[in-house]
């Protein structure tokens, strides 16, 4: 019988999966490969990730040089580049429509690592000086 819809697939060779491939693409005997490997390691492309918004500039995407600005959304600018955006009225960033929606901070070089994210909330958060009334 069968032709009814209910087989669940298991075997890698018919499951298709995100970051997954074969091991190698050899296959005998009228069957494919099924030793599957991971392809990318997505744990360093997430840390390359957070590297990269913390070190380089949002809109430019070069390397930060003091003066550094912060928008509400928590992304890092060169100064400069805000500057030359709102000149040129560009559309990169449209909640960026004046000056004062960022925020002036000081950098400085801190160990990058899974929670520096969170220094870096901090660092600011106390660098900004921002009243809460």
């Amino acid at each position: 019988m069968g032709g009814d819809g209910g087989s669940i697939p298991k075997r890698a060779d018919v499951v298709k999966t995100k970051g997954y491939g074969f091991k190698r693409n050899l296959g005998g005997m009228g069957y494919m490969p099924n030793a599957q490997v991971k392809l990318t390691n997505e744990e360093n492309s997430t840390k390359l990730k957070m590297h990269e918004r913390w070190t380089k500039c949002y809109l430019t995407n070069e390397p930060l040089n003091p003066p550094v600005v912060i928008c509400n959304k928590g992304f890092l600018y060169n100064k400069e580049a805000v500057i030359n955006k709102l000149l040129s009225k560009s559309k990169t960033a449209p909640h960026i429509k004046k000056l004062s929606d960022v925020f002036q901070v000081k950098v400085s070089n801190i160990h990058l690592d899974y929670f520096h994210h969170l220094y870096l909330f901090i660092y600011f958060f106390f660098t900004l000086n921002i009243s809460i009334n």
